[in-house]
C-alpha cells in the first residue's frame, strides 16, 4: 500500500513537472496561445497571448470568449461569436489557419492578429481540446495598406494628370481633384484656396465647406492669419497634427470650431507666382509626410493644368487681337503655298488691283497670268528670294513684299504676300524732301557758321559757311569739318575758355544743362582769334546740340579798346577812377578773406597848375605821362597806380603789410618826384602831398576810403609834411568833426576864441615891425584848438564869417588898448566868405569907431584864391577898405591864379610868398625860383615881399640875399598869447619894434 502511494506520488510529481515543461515550451513559443476543452471553455492561456488581448491569464481560463473585444474581418465587417475560428474549428471538426482579424481591445486600441486554430481529437478520435494561436501582425497590415494606399494614388494622380491635359474647365477640373483627395486621404474636408495679392487674401476655389450650405470664407493673406497664409507667406508645406497647440499661425477659428485636428497644405504652383493653397482637414486622421508628397503631386498637376489653360487663353487672345489688328491694316495679305495655291487670305482691297480677295486654293499663277511683273516676283519668292519693290500704277504707289517661309531643310514651303497702298506715304516723302531743300537753303544762307554735332560731339553736318571756309582754309575751322571731333578741337585751343565752352557743349549734350552763348579765344599758329559760339540742343530722338559759330576777333579788339578807354587815362594811360575803385572792392574782399590789410594812397602835385598854365596844356600832359611813368616804378607790380583826374593820382596796395609799408610806399612816391622834370628846355620840379588810408582800420568800403584819402591828402597839403596817414580828428565828416562843430558854433559868444600873435621882422633892420593875428580856440573840454582843426570846419559849414569879423575886432579892441600900444602893425586873416560878404567895409567902420582902433595900424590878409575868386567885386571892396584907411596884403601868393594884369589894379601893399615854398627853398631850386620871381615881381610892382615859413637862419640869410623886404617864422617867433609877446618884445633880438610906418 505505501509501496503504491509512493508510487502515485513520483507519478504526479513526474506530470507536474512534464505539466511545467509544457507551460514553459507555449510560454517560448512567441505567440499568443489559448487552449479550449469541448464544450469551448478556455482552460489555458498563456502570457503573450494575455499581452495580446490586453488582460490578464487569470481572466481569459474559465470564459469562452474574451469579453470586451470586438473583431473585424479583413473587409471591415464586425464577426459574431458563431464565425469565430476557434467556433468554426470545435463545431466544424476542422483546422483554419492563417485567418486575419482586427480586434478592438476593451482599452480601444486597434491591432491586427493572424490567427490559426486546430481541433486535437483524444486517443478514440473525439474533440478533447481546440488550440489557438495567434500572432500579432498590426505593423505588418498597416504597411500592406500603406503600400495599396500609394498604388491607389499614384493611380489616382495619373488619372488627373490625364483629365488636365484635356481639361478646359477648370472649376470641373477642381471638383474632381477635390473628391479625389478626400477619398485616398480619409479626410473629411479637402479645399483649393486661390492666392490674390493684388487683394491680398484668400478664397476657396473648391472644396468643402466647414459647414453646409455656408459661402466662401475669405481668410486674410498674411502669414499669421490662416495657415494657408502662412503656407503662401513662407513658400513651404505644412502639417499641423495637434491646432489646438499651434504656434506658428493663428489658426481659422471655423476650422477649430468644426472639430477638425490636423491639416495639411502645399503649394499651388502657378505662372509666374504660386495660384494658391491645396488644403486637406481630418477630425481623426494625422497627416503623414507621404500625404503631402502626395498632395504635392496632385497641386503640381493643378499647376501644369493652370498654366496650359491659361497659355491657351494668351494664345487665343493674341490670335484675335492680331487677326483684329491684320484685318484693320490697309494691307491685303496673302499666303500661298509651295504650289502657288492660296491657302489663306485677309486685309483690306486696295483699289486697282487685281479683283480681290480669292478663293483659297486658288492658283497665284493663274490670278496673275495677265502680269508678268507679277509672275515674275512670284516665282523669285518661291525660289527663296525676299522680293521687296515699290510699284506705281499712275498716282497709285503700291508697297509689294513676298516673304519666303523655310522649312528646316531650307525648302520654301510657303510665301506671305504683302501689298500696301503707300501712295500718300510718297507724296508726303516728296513734300519732306521739298521742305529739308528749303530749310537746307535756310541753313546755308544763315551768315553764320553752323553745325551739328551729335552725342559724341562729332561733327555730322554744316551750312555752307562753315564748309567754305574749311575748302577754302581761310578760317580756324579747317581744322573741324563733317566727321571732327568738335570737343577735341576746342579743346586743343589751349585756352582757359575754349576747355570752357568745350565743357559746356558735353553738358548740354549730357542734357543737364541748358542752351548758351559763349565767347572764347583760340590760341593758333597765326595769333589769338575771338569766337561767339551759341549753343543749343537738337531737339531729336539720338539728341546732339546745333552750334552756331562766329569769328569776332574784330569786334572784340574793338569793345576791348572801348573798354580800355572808358577804365583808363586818356592822357596816362593808367587806369581811371572807375577801374580804381573796382580794384580796391576786389583788394577789400580778398582782403576778408585772408585777413590781411589793404593801403590807399591819394596823391595831389603841388603847384603843378602854376607849370601847366606856364608852359601850356601839351607840356602838362607830358609832365603827367612821366609822373605816372616814375609811380609805376616807384610801386610793385601787384599795385595799381591810377589817375583820378586833374594832377590828383593814387595808388593801391592791394597786399600791405601795416602802416609801415604804406609809409614807405608814400616815401617811394615822393622820391620819385626829386628829379627835376625837363620841360622845354627848362628844368622843373614838382612836389606831392599823399594822404594814406589803410583797410580796416579807416573803413570796409570803396566811398569811406577815398574820402578819407582825400581827407588825408588836404591834412598833409595844409600841413605841407609831404604825406599824412589819416587821423580822425582832422576829417571834417567824421563824428568827432561834426559834434566839433557844433561847438564851434557857440564858440563866439562862449567867449572861447583867443588871439595869438607871430612876430613879422624887417630883414634889413632885423627889428620887429608888426604882428599877424591868428584865432585859436580854447575848448572847455579838449583844451586849445589848433586852427588846422578848426578852420576847414569853419569854411565847411560857413562860420568862418563870423570868425573872420571877431578876429577884426578882438585885433581892433588889442589895438586900441594899453596893451597893444607897442604893435605897431597887426595882420588879421579875412575868408573869401567875408570878402565876399555884402557889407564888409561897414562891418569894419562900426567896430574902429567902436573900439577907436586906427585902421592904419590893421593889415588886411586875402588869399590869392579868394581875391581871383570874384576879381571885380574883390576890386571895388579892397578900394573901400584902402580909402579907410586899412592897409591890404595878398596872403599865400603862389597858389591861386592871378595874373600880372590883375595884380597891378590889386590895392595892396604886401605879397606874401606862400610858406610851402620858402619851407624847401634851400632843398628844391624850383621853389626857390618861385620865391624869387615872387620878389622881384613884387618890387617890379612896388610892393613889399613878405616870406612866412622860416624856419632856419639859412633860410632867413637866403632871403635876404634875394632882397625879400620881411618874413614871419618859427625861426624868428611862434605865435604866443599877447602877454607873452610882450615879454618877447623885451627879450627877443629881433624886439624893439619900429615907429609906425
Amino acid at each position: 500500500m505505501a509501496k503504491g502511494e509512493r508510487a502515485a506520488s513520483v507519478l504526479r510529481a513526474s506530470m507536474r513537472a512534464s505539466e511545467d515543461r509544457l507551460r514553459h515550451v507555449y510560454e517560448a513559443v512567441g505567440c499568443g496561445l489559448l487552449v479550449r476543452d469541448a464544450s469551448g471553455t478556455i482552460i489555458f492561456a498563456n502570457e503573450q497571448a494575455a499581452r495580446i488581448l490586453g488582460m490578464p491569464a487569470e481572466r481569459l481560463v474559465g470564459t469562452e470568449n474574451a469579453s470586451g473585444i470586438r473583431r473585424y474581418a479583413e473587409d471591415g465587417t464586425e464577426l459574431t461569436r458563431t464565425e469565430f475560428a476557434s467556433h468554426v474549428a470545435r463545431t466544424e471538426n476542422r483546422a483554419l489557419r492563417d485567418v486575419r482579424t482586427r480586434l478592438v481591445r476593451a482599452d480601444g486600441a486597434e491591432i491586427w492578429v493572424r490567427v490559426d486554430s486546430v481541433p486535437v481529437p483524444d486517443a478514440s478520435g473525439a474533440l478533447e481540446y481546440v488550440v489557438t494561436s495567434f500572432f500579432e501582425v498590426t505593423e505588418r497590415m498597416r504597411a500592406e495598406e500603406r503600400l495599396g494606399l500609394r498604388v491607389r494614388q499614384q493611380a489616382a494622380v495619373a488619372e488627373l494628370g490625364r483629365q488636365a491635359l484635356a481639361a478646359n474647365d477648370l472649376d470641373a477640373l477642381f471638383a474632381e481633384t477635390v473628391r479625389t483627395v478626400n477619398s485616398l486621404l480619409g479626410a473629411e474636408a479637402c479645399r483649393i484656396i486661390q492666392h490674390s495679392p493684388s487683394e491680398r487674401r484668400l478664397s476657396l476655389r473648391a472644396g468643402t465647406r466647414l459647414a453646409p450650405g455656408s459661402a466662401p470664407e475669405w481668410i486674410p493673406d498674411d502669414a499669421t492669419g490662416s495657415q494657408a497664409g502662412y503656407t503662401v507667406a513662407q513658400a513651404i508645406d505644412v502639417i499641423s497634427n495637434d491646432l489646438a497647440a499651434e504656434k506658428r499661425f493663428a489658426v481659422y477659428g471655423p476650422i477649430v470650431a468644426a472639430g477638425f485636428r490636423s491639416t495639411a497644405t502645399v503649394i499651388i504652383p502657378g505662372h509666374d507666382r504660386p495660384f494658391g493653397v491645396l488644403a486637406s482637414m481630418s477630425r481623426v486622421t494625422e497627416f503623414s509626410p507621404d500625404d503631402v508628397v502626395f498632395m504635392r503631386a496632385v497641386a503640381n498637376i493643378l499647376g501644369e493644368a493652370i498654366e496650359r489653360l491659361a497659355a491657351m487663353q494668351r494664345v487665343r487672345a493674341n490670335e484675335a487681337r492680331l487677326r483684329t489688328v491684320v484685318e484693320h491694316l490697309p494691307l491685303e495679305l496673302m499666303v500661298y503655298d509651295a504650289n502657288g495655291r492660296v491657302t489663306l487670305i485677309t486685309g483690306r482691297r486696295i483699289p486697282g488691283r487685281t479683283p480681290f480677295p480669292p478663293a483659297i486654293g486658288d492658283s497665284i499663277f493663274d490670278i496673275n497670268k495677265r502680269n508678268p511683273d507679277g509672275l515674275n516676283r512670284i516665282v523669285r519668292a518661291l525660289r527663296g528670294e525676299e522680293v521687296h519693290e515699290e510699284v506705281r500704277s499712275g498716282e497709285q504707289v503700291i508697297d509689294l513684299r513676298h516673304q519666303p517661309v523655310l522649312s528646316a531643310d531650307g525648302a520654301v514651303t510657303e510665301v506671305v504676300s504683302l501689298a500696301l497702298d503707300v501712295t500718300d506715304r510718297a507724296k508726303a516723302q516728296v513734300e519732306l524732301a521739298r521742305k529739308e531743300a528749303f530749310v537746307r537753303s535756310i541753313f546755308d544762307s544763315v551768315d553764320t557758321h553752323i553745325a551739328v554735332l551729335d552725342r559724341a560731339g562729332v561733327i555730322v553736318d554744316a551750312n555752307q559757311h562753315w564748309l567754305g571756309d574749311v575748302r577754302s582754309g581761310e578760317a580756324d575751322m579747317k581744322d573741324a569739318t563733317i566727321g571732327d571731333d568738335y570737343l577735341a578741337f576746342l579743346r586743343s585751343g589751349d585756352t582757359e575758355e575754349s576747355r570752357e565752352a568745350a565743357a559746356g557743349i558735353e553738358a548740354v549734350l549730357e542734357r543737364t544743362r541748358p542752351g548758351f552763348s559763349f565767347e572764347f579765344p583760340l590760341d593758333r599758329d597765326h595769333g589769338r582769334r575771338w569766337y561767339q559760339l551759341s549753343v543749343q540742343p537738337l531737339r531729336a530722338p539720338d539728341g546732339g546740340v546745333v552750334i552756331g559759330h562766329r569769328d569776332i576777333t574784330e569786334r572784340r579788339r574793338v569793345e576791348e579798346a572801348l573798354e580800355h578807354q572808358a577804365l583808363h587815362d586818356m592822357v596816362t594811360d593808367l587806369p581811371n577812377r572807375t577801374l580804381l575803385r573796382d580794384r580796391l572792392r576786389q583788394a577789400i574782399l580778398a582782403a576778408r578773406r585772408r585777413n590781411t590789410q589793404v593801403a590807399l594812397l591819394f596823391i595831389d602835385l603841388d603847384r603843378f597848375k602854376e607849370l601847366n598854365d606856364t608852359f601850356g596844356h601839351q607840356a602838362g600832359d607830358v609832365i603827367l605821362r612821366e609822373v605816372g611813368e616814375r609811380f609805376v616804378d616807384a610801386v610793385r607790380a601787384s599795385d595799381t597806380v591810377a589817375r583820378l583826374g586833374g594832377d590828383e593820382f593814387a595808388v593801391l596796395i592791394p597786399l600791405a603789410a601795416d602802416r609801415d609799408e604804406a609809409v614807405m610806399v608814400a616815401r617811394r612816391v615822393l622820391a620819385s618826384l626829386q628829379e627835376p622834370f625837363i620841360v622845354e628846355g627848362e628844368s622843373a620840379f614838382i612836389e606831392a602831398s599823399i594822404g594814406i588810408v589803410l583797410c580796416p582800420e579807416h573803413g570796409e568800403d570803396v566811398q569811406t576810403l577815398m574820402r578819407r584819402a582825400d581827407v588825408a591828402m588836404y591834412a598833409a597839403k595844409r600841413a605841407g609834411t609831404g604825406m599824412q596817414v589819416y587821423e580822425q580828428d582832422k576829417d571834417l565828416h567824421s563824428p568827432s568833426a561834426i559834434g566839433l562843430a557844433g561847438d564851434l558854433r557857440h564858440s563866439v559868444e562862449r567867449g572861447e576864441l583867443v588871439l595869438h600873435y607871430q612876430p613879422i621882422v624887417d630883414l634889413a633892420q632885423g627889428r620887429c615891425v608888426g604882428v599877424e593875428a591868428l584865432c585859436r580856440w580854447q575848448h572847455p573840454i579838449r583844451g586849445l584848438i589848433q586852427p588846422a582843426m578848426f578852420i576847414p570846419l569853419a569854411e565847411e559849414n560857413g562860420f568862418i564869417r563870423q570868425i573872420g569879423l571877431w578876429t577884426m575886432q578882438e585885433a581892433m579892441r588889442v589895438l586900441s588898448g594899453a596893451s597893444g600900444a607897442a604893435v605897431p602893425i597887426m595882420s588879421v586873416n579875412l575868408s573869401m566868405r567875408n570878402l565876399r560878404g555884402t557889407d564888409l567895409a561897414g562891418n569894419l567902420a562900426e567896430m574902429t569907431e567902436r573900439t577907436g582902433a586906427d585902421p592904419r595900424r590893421l593889415k588886411i590878409e586875402i588869399t590869392e584864391t579868394a581875391m581871383m575868386a570874384d576879381a571885380e567885386h574883390t576890386f571895388a571892396v579892397l578900394g573901400e577898405l584902402q580909402r579907410m584907411g586899412f592897409r591890404l596884403s595878398i596872403d599865400d601868393f603862389g597858389t591861386g591864379y592871378s595874373s600880372l594884369a590883375y595884380l597891378q589894379r590889386l590895392p595892396v601893399d604886401d605879397i606874401k610868398v606862400d610858406r610851402s615854398f620858402v619851407l624847401n627853398m634851400l632843398k628844391n631850386s624850383s621853389d626857390e625860383a618861385i620865391v624869387r620871381s615872387t620878389i622881384e615881381l613884387a618890387h617890379n610892382l612896388g610892393l613889399r615881399a613878405i616870406a612866412e615859413g622860416v624856419e632856419d637862419k639859412p633860410t632867413l640869410d637866403r632871403l635876404r640875399e634875394l632882397g625879400c623886404d620881411l618874413a614871419q617864422g618859427y625861426f624868428m617867433g611862434r605865435p604866443m598869447p599877447l602877454l607873452q609877446l610882450g615879454e618877447w618884445l623885451q627879450s627877443s633880438p629881433w624886439g624893439g619894434p619900429l615907429a609906425l610906418r
